[in-house]
């Protein structure tokens, strides 16, 4: 699937392209932040999770102080959000 196909091209590295955040990372982060929080929640297996390559990419790149700046704030949303809705 696609998640294997980009596992091919990242293999070991901290950013997608080069030796710096970029354009790239920022397309990718997202999602892969958003599957390993909502999966869990819908009793689904975390695909991030599952594959080594990816989760270490996740793991590497998602240690850059701008990203865990962004990662805080979609917490405090996604957080927020289901708060709500548990009262509901």
């Amino acid at each position: 699937g696609a998640l294997a196909l980009i596992a091919k091209y990242l293999e070991d590295k901290q950013y997608a392209v080069g030796k710096a955040l970029s354009l790239a990372d920022c397309a990718l982060m997202p999602p892969f932040l958003q599957a390993t929080i909502i999966f869990p929640i819908l009793g689904l297996e975390d695909p991030i999770a599952s594959n080594k390559t990816i989760s270490g990419y996740f793991e590497k790149t998602g240690a850059t102080l701008m990203l865990q700046r962004y990662w805080k704030r979609w917490n405090r949303t996604l957080g927020g959000y289901l708060a709500g809705k548990s009262t509901q």
